[in-house]
């Protein structure tokens, strides 16, 4: 028997959007120090937190890729991985794909996100298998594809 969440939703999307700011910034700090265990701790507490509440509320793409960001952000922080661009630009990846999603929980639209591009990277990072690890992240459904180089909010802040 299933337990009724419904009631819950709000306070599933206040909190969400908590550990996404705090994801965020804690990237963008991580970017800047890439050798802070502080950081990434709460990187790990933020996405660990996450993953439990999506876990709960049956949101279990979400939780799934917010596991394999856990188990990234576990080796880095044990020292087994660095947080070199390239993780943690997929790590980026990653919370864009989340913000996607709980955006799409916020807005009722069901439409599923298939993450098994983001899975596939992060499951080789941690695995640290080198080859087709740049393999290219398509876009998610409702988002046009463009052909070229589009920077983000992110690189538009940074430049």
């Amino acid at each position: 028997m299933k337990m009724d969440t419904s009631q819950y939703l709000d306070l599933f999307l206040e909190e969400s959007k908590e550990h996404l700011g705090e994801l965020n910034q804690k990237l963008l700090d991580l970017e800047k120090s890439p050798q802070d265990i502080a950081t990434l701790n709460d990187i790990f507490r933020s996405a660990h937190t996450l993953k439990g509440m999506s876990s709960t509320m049956g949101f279990d793409s979400l939780a799934d890729l917010t596991h394999h960001m856990e188990d990234v952000l576990s080796d880095l922080k044990e020292g087994a991985l660095v947080a070199d661009s390239f993780v943690v630009n997929t790590l980026f990846q990653a919370f864009d794909r989340l913000q996607l999603m709980i955006d799409n929980i916020e807005e009722e639209n069901h439409t599923a996100v298939d993450n098994s591009d983001l899975i596939q990277i992060l499951s080789n990072i941690k695995n640290n298998i080198s080859e087709n690890v740049t393999g290219a992240i398509s876009s998610p459904p409702g988002q046009d594809h463009k052909e070229g180089f589009e920077l983000n909010e992110y690189d538009l802040t940074i430049l």
